[in-house]
């Protein structure tokens, strides 16, 4: 099956505050997990993952700091702030109403 692109383009900003929720990652870190959590049905180009970390970075939803302790390499981490979680959970709070919609005209269609 593949999954289409554009419903999940909305929920970019979303799935990355779930997983640093969780706990703190790097950017790399944060497109293998959501692969490997997907079974590698959904994968995000680094750009839009790039581009979706700074607006939640721009909008204080997210924070970062310079890791230079692994490798020699500079590697920036990323968090989940306090300002972060409403905006999560009102965008889990909109899936959940959304999914519920659309399950209401498929319910007896399988």
């Amino acid at each position: 099956m593949d999954v289409e692109k554009e419903i999940l383009k909305g929920y970019v900003e979303t799935i990355l505050l779930s997983l640093l929720y969780k706990k703190t990652y790097y950017r790399y870190e944060m497109q293998k997990e959501i692969k490997r959590l997907c079974n590698g049905k959904v994968e995000f180009k680094e750009a839009a993952v790039y581009i979706a970390l700074k607006r939640l970075e721009k909008n204080g939803f997210a924070s970062s700091a310079w890791d230079d302790s692994s490798s020699g390499n500079r590697r920036k981490q990323y968090g989940i702030t306090d300002k972060g979680i409403g905006p999560l959970r009102d965008k889990i709070e909109e899936w959940e109403f959304f999914k519920k919609q659309i399950d209401l005209f498929l319910e007896g269609v399988k």
